[in-house]
């Protein structure tokens, strides 16, 4: 079944790239490169000030309130973790197409990589992972994308793909003017998450692609009144796997 398109999303829309990998990590210290380690792509997004630099340690801290009231506390860690965070703006689909690739490549945090920049890690290469496994992309107006990317040094451990392929989800949010289509495509074709839809990005707007299996991440379809002229309905597909 196909999804509606009668109706146009308005911007923002909004796609997650999702992995979910197991990791135990290690109280050893930071991964020593094996081999030859990915290098972060020259045509991926340059990482864009400002950057959020953050140092962070892994505390295990327990106690028994009843029979032990003294906490007992250890660094997981030998040393700190560096990451950095930082939004990049103003992508060109070409950009976000290989950062994404990248990212799928690397299956989230599972794989690590090599960075090198001026201002991370002293400008020194350095063997990080993504520190998340989801990637959100936002397409803001047209043909311009953002992202936000977020880094760590990587650790010693084990690390297990539970999903080799990728889940995506999108958010779309619709006008006051599509609500009408919209309750009848809910009421009438909808039932809940139980169905499933073939949906082709290229629907919503010429320059995107991509065909994917989804179907609704939500039983309830809600309308929210901001005023009588601002209504926002927002709507979330989740990728089958």
């Amino acid at each position: 079944m196909s999804y509606i398109y009668s109706v146009k999303p308005v911007y923002p829309l909004e796609m997650t790239i999702a992995y979910d990998t197991d990791m135990q990590l290690s109280d050893t210290l930071l991964h020593k490169e094996i081999g030859a380690a990915a290098v972060y792509q020259s045509t991926c997004p340059v990482p864009e000030q400002p950057v959020e630099e953050y140092i962070t340690y892994e505390s295990i801290v327990s106690g028994d309130s009843i029979d032990n009231m003294r906490e007992l506390r250890k660094n997981k860690f030998h040393q700190a973790i560096t990451g950095y965070k930082w939004q990049s703006t103003n992508l060109t689909t070409a950009e976000v197409d290989a950062l994404v690739a990248f990212y799928i490549a690397r299956r989230g945090r599972y794989e690590n990589f090599s960075i090198t920049y001026p201002y991370l890690f002293g400008g020194a290469a350095t063997l990080v992972r993504f520190a998340e496994d989801e990637l959100k992309i936002s397409l803001g107006h047209y043909k311009r994308w953002s992202v936000t990317v977020n880094i760590e040094q990587a650790v010693n451990g084990i690390y297990a793909p539970r999903r080799l392929n990728p889940q995506r989800t999108l958010n779309l949010q619709y006008r006051k003017s599509d609500i009408s289509a919209l309750k009848t495509f809910f009421s009438s074709t909808v039932d809940g998450r139980a169905i499933t839809y073939t949906v082709d990005l290229s629907q919503f707007a010429s320059y995107l692609s991509g065909n994917y299996t989804m179907r609704f991440n939500q039983d309830v379809f809600r309308i929210i009144r901001r005023s009588d002229n601002f209504y926002t309905v927002n709507v979330e597909l989740i990728e089958v796997i």
